[in-house]
């Protein structure tokens, strides 16, 4: 892990300012890079009281307040909001009426989807009212170009077969919604419905998330009756050439009811190192990271609890990314003089949830996204290695956090979100409170850290009263609940 972080400090530009920076500054930011106080960093943010950072959270918070007085201590410049090291963004949980939501056909085919038993909202606007439209289903992979137009897709509920790049043209020709099947195993489909079935944390206000139509996915058996009007099943349907086949005589209707039931705020955490030439510190080289994990099972990030563990520490899943940037702030501040351009240091909130943070920075700059000439993201740098996604299945990977945007609708296709769910065991779900070797191997205090939850008390709280032993950030953090 540490020899990970040295590489970093190394890769992001140490050997381009060594001709600039005095040889004791230089050995002072190496030095600053150590075994003990990486393991006492991760242990501090992954610990059983902070229950996972989900995202809203007030651990979340702590631990936003936790980097800000660091990037303070360290003389880093504000770079958030309104002269703090803060950006905050609105959040909102949703509360789904299940019993009153649902997909039926009426006309030729009589069918009823229950909502979360045979299907789910997993993207898109949820429609204020019931919505309805002429079933139109596409087998075969939708093409890159030609092949189908916004004419024939228009108001129509679409029934997409194969997910595919060229599918993406459909979110813009303004169907009424579109059906996808599941591919995951039916097995882990009360998984998904878990996930997407009742509601919970989204970002409200316009965007790519609410303009788009009502994305539905819908377990393969319940799909199967449609199918067989058609002569079709899922596999054949997938592997056969493109076509639309119109639905003759039967019309699908959607409704799914809501309401917003709480408000919050999210927080990124920005600090800037200002560089030394008058010129080039107007440029600004971006060192990146997500503070956020899982959370525990109540929190609707996909945690899972383990026996009696209940909590998703995140020590590596970015535990381990969070306190590289901390550690290569920390270098970078011994420098003397400072590198030429600006240097930012920045860990975002709402990565598990969607690339949330990564989004509204992207969305709302604090400096010209023009003048950024680099960022260096830390996903996971003690990872270990992730099963390889299966053929077909687009992997998640590691979107630079500052094309988040760009990202969004990758990060929500259900295909990926399914691999999400079926990678359980491969890191994803970080028990572990610390990202480093067993406890024999550990100081005394992080192997304290380490200790299986196994429900808090006092000794939770105990260790919870780390985080308080570092003097506040003299800016507020906001009304973030």
């Amino acid at each position: 892990m540490v020899s990970k972080l040295s590489w970093l400090l190394i890769a992001a530009g140490v050997p381009a300012v060594l001709a600039a920076q005095t040889p004791a500054s230089v050995q002072r930011a190496v030095n600053s890079v150590t075994p003990q106080d990486v393991v006492r960093r991760i242990a501090i943010i992954a610990d059983d009281s902070m229950l996972g950072r989900a995202t809203p959270s007030p651990q979340l918070e702590q631990v936003a307040q936790y980097i800000a007085a660091e990037f303070q201590r360290f003389g880093l410049r504000p770079g958030g909001e309104r002269g703090t090291y803060f950006q905050r963004y609105s959040v909102e949980r949703a509360v789904l009426a299940t019993d009153s939501s649902a997909v039926w056909s009426t006309g030729s085919l009589a069918l009823r989807w229950a909502y979360g038993t045979d299907l789910v909202e997993v993207d898109g606007r949820t429609p204020a009212d019931a919505i309805s439209g002429q079933v139109l289903v596409l087998v075969g992979a939708v093409p890159d170009s030609g092949g189908i137009d916004s004419a024939a897709v228009a108001g129509k509920m679409l029934l997409v077969l194969r997910p595919s790049r060229g599918a993406r043209r459909l979110l813009g020709w303004n169907p009424a919604a579109i059906l996808i099947p599941s591919t995951a195993p039916d097995s882990i489909w009360p998984l998904i419905a878990r996930r997407f079935g009742s509601g919970g944390w989204r970002q409200p206000g316009p965007g790519v998330a609410t303009t788009a139509p009502p994305q539905f996915l819908l377990r393969q058996p319940a799909l199967q009756p449609l199918l067989s009007q058609l002569g079709l099943t899922v596999e054949a349907a997938r592997q056969a050439p493109f076509a639309a086949r119109a639905f003759a005589g039967t019309t699908l209707h959607a409704r799914v009811l809501e309401q917003v039931a709480e408000r919050a705020t999210a927080p990124n955490v920005i600090g800037i190192l200002e560089g030394s030439d008058p010129t080039l510190k107007r440029e600004y080289v971006f060192f990146t990271g997500h503070m956020d994990h899982l959370g525990t099972p109540g929190s609707g990030e996909d945690c899972v609890a383990r026996g009696a563990d209940s909590i998703c520490n995140g020590a590596d899943d970015d535990g381990s990314g969070t306190i590289a940037v901390v550690k290569l702030a920390e270098a970078f501040s011994q420098l003397t003089p400072r590198p030429r351009r600006s240097l930012v240091f920045m860990t975002v909130s709402g990565e598990e949830r969607g690339l949330w943070g990564s989004e509204y920075f992207s969305e709302h700059p604090t400096v010209p996204l023009a003048s950024i000439v680099a960022d260096l993201n830390t996903p996971r740098p003690a990872a270990e290695p992730r099963r390889p996604a299966p053929a077909g299945v687009e992997p998640r990977g590691h979107p630079d956090p500052l094309d988040g945007a760009r990202f969004h609708l990758a990060a929500h296709r259900p295909a990926i979100r399914q691999w999400w769910l079926a990678a359980a065991g491969t890191g994803r779900r970080d028990h572990r409170p610390t990202a480093v070797p067993p406890p024999s191997a550990r100081p005394a205090a992080a192997a304290e850290s380490a200790r299986p939850h196994r429900g808090g008390g006092a000794a939770g709280a105990v260790r919870g009263s780390r985080l308080r032993r570092h003097d506040p950030p003299r800016q507020s953090p906001g009304a973030g609940r």
